[in-house]
């Protein structure tokens, strides 16, 4: 359960078990088994810690947990600039920073920036700024069911698959030939599970691997691609 409706809700376990003990619901599969498909699976400060709840989401102009806050600013909330391509904190989807100017200052206990009026969009977070996914068709588009990103010839220069395995991860590869992006950029890439990591898909036939003590590791994609 969530403070305000979203076009990909996710229901926690918590809120199904209130369901089940009010005595007027049945959760399918069981609460807390492998078979309960109902609840959704939530990412957003898992494993961060109490500092995740007690401390602010910006620190000295930074964020304190960089993979679900963020700082670049998009101008004015009215008319935003989408900014730098990157990813939602879940990778699903590729998005860009809500961080904004609104029209008045924030309450003072929201304000994170030097400039009272800058900071995220959504009031039930306390402002903290967040990525949020682009939307396309009136729905938010997906790395695991595709979206109008990137135009179809841009999408191939970076080597981009689209499906039910595609996660969105940084990067720079592109074509050789072509000039790289100046930063690394959301773009989604099909990705499979290894023993000690993952194995990321580049094109049709590159793949990058990356070990699970490797977080934070630049690697370079061969082939055709640089």
């Amino acid at each position: 359960m969530a403070a305000e409706s979203s076009a990909v809700p996710r229901i926690s376990e918590m809120t199904l078990a209130l369901m089940e003990d009010s005595g007027w619901y049945r959760v399918l599969g069981g609460l807390g088994t492998d078979s309960d498909s109902a609840a959704g699976h939530f990412i957003f400060g898992r494993g961060k810690g109490c500092g995740f709840l007690q401390q602010s989401c910006i620190i000295d102009k930074q964020s304190a947990f960089p993979d679900t806050f963020c700082t670049e600013s998009q101008g004015s909330c009215v008319n935003p600039n989408a900014g730098t391509v990157t990813c939602s904190h879940d990778h699903l989807s590729l998005g860009a920073c809500t961080n904004c100017l609104h029209q008045a200052a924030l309450p003072t206990r929201y304000q994170h920036f030097d400039d009272p009026r800058l900071g995220g969009i959504a009031q039930y977070i306390g402002y903290c700024p967040t990525v949020e996914p682009f939307w396309s068709s009136g729905q938010p588009t997906s790395c695991t069911t595709g979206g109008g990103v990137y135009s179809a010839g841009v999408s191939q220069r970076f080597g981009e698959s689209h499906g039910p395995a595609s996660r969105c991860v940084l990067s720079t590869a592109i074509v050789s030939g072509y000039v790289p992006p100046a930063q690394p950029m959301g773009t989604c890439r099909d990705i499979s599970c290894l023993e000690d990591g993952l194995r990321i898909r580049i094109g049709a036939d590159n793949f990058v691997i990356c070990g699970k003590n490797e977080a934070g590791v630049q690697k370079h994609a061969h082939g055709q691609f640089e």
